[in-house]
C-alpha cells in the first residue's frame, strides 16, 4: 500500500527551538523509520521534489488568509494537486486540500485539537474561538478542505486520546468516524544504567509551558535533603532564570542522543505543565526504558500515566506534590523499580509501534476497500 504522508517534521539542525514540533516530529519520524507491515510512505516533501504531486494556487491563498488574521492561527494549509497514484493519504495536523483528478482517500490525524491550542496555549475566550470558527467552517466548506476539527468530510480522523476523542466529539464530528490510536514508539537500544546518583529528567522546548519552572523548584526543596540527587534539563530557560546547583542542563540535544544518553541514566522523568500539554510523547519514551513518571492531571496525561501504578499524577501547578511524588521514588527504589516494570508493561501493550501500527493498518485497509466499492 502506498501512502502519501502528510505530517510535520523538523530539520535534521534546528535553528529556532521555539519552533520545533516535538511530539508531532516524534510522529512523523517513528512512522517514516517504522512504518505498517506492507504499506510504503512517501513523505510530500520528498514527493514534490520528484513531481509526484505539486502545490495548488489555493495553498498560498489560504496561508494569506491565516497571515492577516482572517483564519485562526493553527498548522496550516496543504493544498495540493495529486500527480502520481496513490493508494491512500494519512495528513496528521495539517487542513488539506486536494485539487485535480486524482483524488485519493484521506486519513486525517491529529494529537488533541487546534481548539484546545487556541484556548489553552494563545489563552483566547470561547466568544472569539467560536466567532473565528464559524468563518473557517464557512471557507473550508465551500472550498472542500478537509479539517480535523471542522469538516471532516468522508475522511476518518486518528485521533491519540480518548480525551482528544471527547473534544473532537464536542466540535461536532461524528464520534464513528473518530479512531483512537495511540501514538507509536520503536523499542530503544537500550543502554547499561549509571549507578551515580538519583537522576531526574525534564525535556521541554517551551520550558514554563511544560512546568520547568516547578521542577526547578521542587528540585531545590528535595536537593537539600539528598545532596546526590541530579536534574538534568533538556530546554531552553528563559533570560535570567536561576538554575539550582547540580543541574545538567541543554538547551538542544537530538533525540538520538536523548534515547541513548539521557534516559538510560534517568530514574524518572516529570512533565507537569500547568494548563496544556498536547499529550506528552516523551512520556512514551522513558515508559519504553521502563521509567516511571511523574505528570500533572490535565488533558490525556492521566491516560499515559496510572497514579500510583506507573508513576504519579499531581494536581497542575503544585511544587509540594511534585516535590512529594519525586521522593518517594527517591527513598524507595523497589516502588520505582516496581513502576518502571509497570510503565515498561503498559507501554508494550499499547504504545510499541508495532501495536499502534497494527491498527493503523486496519483502518488504512478498510478506508482503501470502502474507496474501492
Amino acid at each position: 500500500m502506498r501512502v502519501l504522508l502528510i505530517s510535520p517534521k523538523d530539520p535534521d539542525i534546528p535553528t529556532n527551538l521555539k519552533y520545533l514540533m516535538g511530539g508531532e516530529n516524534t510522529y512523523t519520524r517513528e512512522l517514516l523509520e517504522s512504518p505498517p507491515l506492507g504499506v510504503t510512505y512517501t513523505y510530500f516533501t520528498d514527493a514534490l521534489k520528484r513531481g509526484e504531486i505539486k502545490y495548488s494556487f489555493w495553498n498560498f491563498g489560504l496561508w494569506v488568509l491565516m497571515k492577516v488574521r482572517i483564519l485562526p492561527p493553527d498548522a496550516g494549509f496543504i493544498c495540493i494537486r495529486v500527480l502520481k497514484h496513490f493508494d491512500l493519504i494519512h495528513c496528521h495536523a495539517y487542513n488539506l486540500k486536494l485539487d485535480g483528478e486524482l483524488t485519493p482517500p484521506v486519513v486525517l490525524s491529529d494529537s488533541s485539537s487546534n481548539f484546545l491550542f487556541l484556548q489553552d496555549y494563545l489563552g483566547w475566550g470561547e466568544l472569539r474561538i467560536k466567532a473565528y470558527y464559524f468563518i473557517k467552517k464557512i471557507i473550508v466548506k465551500a472550498l472542500i478542505v478537509y479539517d480535523q476539527n471542522l469538516n471532516l468530510m468522508d475522511a476518518r480522523l486518528v485521533v491519540w486520546s480518548e480525551f482528544a476523542k471527547k473534544i473532537h466529539k464536542v466540535l461536532g464530528i461524528d464520534t464513528q468516524k473518530i479512531h483512537v490510536i495511540p501514538p507509536g514508539i520503536s523499542l530503544p537500544k537500550t543502554s547499561p544504567r549509571r549507578n551515580d546518583g538519583f537522576h531526574i529528567l525534564f525535556v521541554g522546548t517551551w520550558f514554563k509551558r511544560k512546568g520547568g519552572d516547578f521542577v526547578v523548584k521542587a528540585y531545590r526543596k528535595l536537593k537539600k535533603r539528598y545532596p546526590k540527587i541530579r536534574l538534568n534539563l533538556i530546554g531552553e530557560v528563559p533570560k535570567g532564570f536561576d538554575l539550582a546547583k547540580g543541574v545538567i542542563h541543554e538547551e538542544y540535544v537530538s533525540r538520538n542522543k536523548l534515547l541513548s544518553e539521557f534516559f538510560p541514566r534517568a530514574d524518572v522523568i516529570v512533565l507537569v505543565p500547568e494548563k496544556a500539554e498536547g499529550y506528552g510523547i516523551v512520556i512514551l519514551e522513558a515508559a519504553s526504558f521502563g521509567i516511571p513518571a511523574v505528570v500533572s492531571r490535565i488533558w490525556a496525561l492521566s491516560e499515559v500515566v496510572e497514579n500510583g501504578k506507573s508513576g504519579f499524577v499531581v494536581s497542575p501547578g503544585s511544587v509540594a506534590e511534585i516535590a512529594r511524588a519525586i521522593e518517594k521514588l527517591i527513598v524507595s527504589p523497589a516502588l520505582k523499580i516496581k513502576f518502571g516494570k509497570v510503565a515498561r508493561k503498559k507501554f508494550m501493550e499499547n504504545f510499541w509501534i508495532k501495536v499502534t501500527n497494527k491498527k493503523l493498518h486496519e483502518l488504512y485497509t478498510s478506508v482503501v476497500w470502502n474507496k474501492d466499492e
